[in-house]
């Protein structure tokens, strides 16, 4: 999500002030004040901070900044906030004389981000944070200005190296970003509020843990230093306009891990790219308050045809509900594009649903691709053979049913939804289409197509 970047935006130029005030101990020190006027010089939007400290002496060194809060400049005309209780950094200091950030932890707890988006799609969060500035133009902490600090021995030539070996990683110059390791990212307490009103949608996140752990980035060696993992968990709450009435469609707890390279190595732009294993557990409610028809776009005739066609009422179908098992997704995440990577199964009341290896989304273009087997229940395969019957009759609705076998003797409707992830598009796959016109063929089809069996 776009406001979850940005926001990681702001702690990365918090981190950035906090981590040039290593120098605290040759007389730099870390005020308010200043943490304040950074962060307003970076965002178009007022900064308030109740108290920072800092511990020198220690090792690690700490420092601390509480109460921090992000508000829009005009805050008559825009609901966006942001609020942090507690940032508390513990930093290796003498690591800086090497131009290498060494964090022993950052923990960021008591967040509460705010926003709201138009029916122009515009966002008050990101409207307050402005053109957020690149990671790659974020200020890097001075090194300070003490004697020439000793510089690492220079291994010596490898006489047994290969031409498969890889080549040695170019000498960072002054402009480039120093090393980064950090040992553990600690995210506690979040709390999201979205009020979509282009998509109709309240979304609200709670009591959310985010963990990175193992960070190590070099941004002039991408190629070997580019990794980090995650754990999340939290619970969501996602609420949609159903007939003017606001009606919680999504109630479910969720937890993910997995390992993420933030950076693209061609680029050097934040461009994550990693792997996920999302856990919903049993009784998690998925929706299962609108149906079919209710999410296929409008003026779409693709669900018309199969009544038409098939007597399938699929516009009637209800989209998800309670989980009757866990759900356990492994999905590949490349920048806003996310992809199945294995069968998803979502069993339901109604029906099971499988989502299907290689199905895709991408919020950032609107676009998708995703193929879904449904299998219903015994009550609902029994409609939808009804439904066959009484538009076939029975010798085709056999044939029918059997170009939709599962393989285990219960029906499996292949659906492939394309377009837009809010409102897609919904299909029979051409290959099952191709079965149907080869078992309906020649004037008895014609005689289906203009208008069933009498």
């Amino acid at each position: 999500m776009r406001i979850l970047k940005r926001t990681a935006i702001v702690v990365a130029v918090l981190l950035v002030v906090l981590v040039a005030g290593g120098g605290i101990f040759l007389g730099r020190v870390v005020t308010k004040e200043r943490v304040v006027a950074e962060l307003e010089k970076a965002f178009p939007c007022k900064a308030e901070v109740g108290a920072v400290s800092a511990s020198v002496f220690a090792l690690p060194a700490t420092v601390t900044v509480s109460q921090l809060k992000l508000s829009p400049l005009n805050p008559e005309q825009s609901k966006a906030g942001l609020s942090i209780e507690q940032v508390s950094l513990k930093i290796h200091l003498l690591d800086l004389l090497f131009r290498r950030v060494h964090v022993n932890q950052l923990l960021i707890s008591g967040v509460f981000i705010r926003d709201e988006i138009s029916k122009e799609s515009n966002s008050d969060f990101s409207e307050m944070l402005g053109q957020s500035p690149p990671l790659a133009a974020a200020p890097v902490p001075d090194a300070p200005t003490v004697a020439t600090a000793p510089q690492p021995p220079v291994a010596p030539p490898n006489d047994t190296a290969t031409p498969t070996d890889e080549a040695t990683p170019p000498e960072p110059s002054e402009d480039t970003p120093p090393a980064i390791a950090i040992d553990e990212l600690l995210v506690e307490k979040l709390g999201l509020h979205i009020n979509d009103r282009k998509n109709q949608k309240r979304i609200d996140l709670e009591d959310i843990r985010f963990r990175l752990f193992g960070v190590d980035i070099d941004r002039s060696n991408l190629a070997a230093h580019n990794k980090c993992s995650v754990e999340l968990a939290g619970n969501a709450h996602i609420q949609d306009r159903i007939d003017r009435e606001w009606v919680e469609t999504i109630k479910a707890p969720f937890s993910a891990t997995g390992t993420v390279a933030p950076f693209d190595p061609a680029t050097g732009e934040p461009a994550p790219d990693g792997s996920l294993v999302l856990t919903i557990p049993k009784g998690a409610q998925l929706d299962g308050v609108r149906t079919v028809g209710d999410l296929a776009a409008k003026g779409d005739s693709g669900l018309g045809k199969v009544k038409d066609f098939l007597g399938i009422d699929l516009a009637k179908v209800p989209v998800g509900g309670v989980l009757e098992q866990d759900l356990k997704a492994n999905l590949r995440l490349r920048k806003s594009h996310l992809q199945w990577e294995e069968d998803t199964h979502m069993s339901f009341p109604n029906y099971r649903f499988t989502m299907t290896k290689g199905s895709w989304l991408d919020n950032e273009i609107e676009n998708s691709r995703q193929e879904i087997v449904c299998r219903p229940s015994a009550d609902m395969s029994k409609q939808l053979l009804d439904g066959i019957s009484q538009r076939l009759g029975k010798d085709l609705a056999s044939g029918v049913q059997k170009v939709f076998d599962g393989g285990d003797g219960q029906l499996a409707v292949r659906i492939i939804l394309t377009g837009p992830p809010s409102k897609p598009s919904a299909a029979i796959p051409p290959e099952t289409l191709s079965k149907l016109f080869e078992l309906m063929s020649g004037g008895l089809l014609q005689s289906i197509l203009g208008g069933g069996k009498k």
